[in-house]
């Protein structure tokens, strides 16, 4: 069997879907209005996000194939996808489950907040694009042993980028580049409202869930984000069954992260007590 799990064609099916429609794009991009290349962006724009929290996510921690170099060549390929070598967001992910959005995580919502909280909604998701530090994932990309993989990706990213700026200037300058910022803030959104109110080293308690059926079923079970950081090696379609472990008392929402800017200013919005923002090192799960 190619997949190592049958389930996770979706995955595979959503990146293909993202490289036809950048292809479409760059070959259509003289031919079409600016209405049309704007809502093309916005697609593009949420399918790169998709990736960044469903498909790339899960080819980190549950490899799509049997497969090695199928793996290997998955990686690159969605580079083109993410706008990054999918190594360096394995690294920054990585990170991440680490210190749990804590001191030491790159993408922790108290990074760049003042007197202890979190940095504003649209600041977080406009800058943190822009903040990425290669120089730091390329090291931790090394101690994750994907050297080899950094620098593959990187010359094939910017084979296609440059060939891109060469042949299709117009395309990767005006639609291209501000397409894939575009993808890039709604991550960071997304990951803002995954981590909302919970910066504690606690793996139980650092993030927050959302139960919403068809969230939940468009994004393959990514509101179970607590349960998710709780058994990080887990597969989507067993995280239901992680809930139960648990404290009652951490953040959730109703419906789903996408509607929770409004829900974290109601009482549906549950905060755990004793917040702390000390990274752990005690990284049960990668």
């Amino acid at each position: 069997m190619i997949f190592k799990h049958i389930r996770d064609w979706p995955i595979l099916g959503a990146a293909l879907v993202q490289i036809a429609l950048w292809i479409w794009c760059a070959v259509h991009f003289s031919e079409l209005g600016v209405l049309a290349l704007f809502a093309l962006a916005v697609i593009i724009a949420s399918l790169q996000c998709t990736n960044f929290q469903v498909i790339a996510h899960n080819h980190i921690h549950n490899p799509l194939f049997n497969s090695s170099f199928a793996n290997f060549i998955f990686s690159a390929l969605n580079s083109l996808n993410l706008g990054v070598p999918s190594s360096f967001y394995t690294a920054h992910h990585m990170n991440h489950h680490q210190y749990g959005n804590g001191d030491g995580d790159s993408s922790s919502l108290l990074a760049n907040g003042k007197n202890g909280k979190e940095e504003a909604f649209w600041r977080y998701s406009l800058l943190s694009p822009l903040r990425t530090d290669f120089a730091f994932l390329y090291k931790l990309a090394k101690r994750l042993g994907l050297k080899n993989a950094v620098i593959a990706e990187s010359a094939f990213f910017l084979a296609v980028c440059f060939l891109g700026l060469a042949s299709c200037t117009k395309f990767f300058l005006f639609f291209a580049v501000p397409t894939l910022y575009l993808g890039q803030v709604l991550a960071s959104a997304e990951n803002f409202l995954e981590h909302a109110r919970s910066p504690s080293a606690d793996n139980r308690r650092n993030s927050v869930s959302c139960y919403g059926r068809f969230y939940n079923w468009i994004w393959l079970n990514n509101g179970y984000h607590q349960e998710h950081h709780f058994r990080p090696k887990l597969h989507w379609s067993q995280l239901p069954e992680i809930t139960k472990l648990l404290p009652a008392d951490r953040n959730t929402y109703p419906g789903s992260h996408w509607f929770s800017l409004v829900q974290a200013s109601s009482s549906t919005f549950r905060s755990p007590p004793n917040f702390t923002k000390e990274g752990s090192n005690a990284f049960i799960e990668t």
